[in-house]
């Protein structure tokens, strides 16, 4: 099985906050957390068995899909931002365990299951996921106002590696839009200056 792992880098960004970090760590968590969900149902209704059983077994991942961790982070750097994670495969673990083997009493019924399921994650996951968490993100953004830029899937030793580059949303002139205001002491000092002059200028204007 290989790892996946979701790079995140946004080269021209001064600085981000302790908000904005946030912000992009919880969206990636939200799609990589859908993209499970939605592979993993995937999964079950591919399975050669009655219709009552699969849905049984999808409701049953209702609940810890939203209670397991998405990714395991690995780095998170500011200044120019640059995140790196691998997505968890605590959720299959957490499939295996609390699905399969409660809705399955059929010793054999199980060991297909389980058999397909290990086919299904060397030659299906690490892509499927990729695509579904790259799709998610072209519409729903990264978070703090960044969006993807361009983005590259490829296979690295025991690795598949979703590549994006990231840049700073636009406004209706093409003007990136700011993400952080009087974030540095050279802003707020600039900033400062600015409005006593103005707050000087208007009362000489009185």
């Amino acid at each position: 099985m290989q790892d996946v792992v979701i790079h995140i880098k946004h080269p021209d960004m001064e600085r981000i906050s302790d908000r904005s970090a946030r912000q992009v760590l919880k969206t990636l968590s939200a799609s990589v957390r859908q993209a499970q969900a939605e592979d993993l149902r995937n999964f079950i209704f591919s399975l050669d068995l009655p219709y009552s059983r699969l849905q049984s077994m999808a409701d049953l991942m209702d609940g810890p899909i939203q209670r397991t961790p998405a990714y395991d982070l690995e780095e998170l750097r500011k200044g120019s931002l640059i995140l790196t994670a691998v997505v968890s495969v605590a959720i299959v673990g957490v499939f295996v365990r609390e699905v399969v083997e409660v809705a399955l009493d059929d010793e054999e019924e199980r060991r297909k299951v389980l058999v397909a399921l290990r086919r299904h994650m060397k030659k299906v996951w690490p892509q499927s996921l990729l695509d579904k968490v790259i799709a998610d993100l072209k519409e729903r953004g990264l978070g703090a106002r960044m969006i993807m830029k361009t983005w590259k899937i490829r296979q690295q030793d025991k690795e598949t590696i979703a590549r994006i580059i990231a840049e700073t949303e636009a406004d209706e002139d093409g003007h990136p839009i700011p993400r952080e205001r009087l974030d540095t002491t050279e802003k707020l000092e600039a900033h400062l200056k600015t409005r006593i002059r103005a707050a000087k200028a208007a009362r000489r204007v009185k």
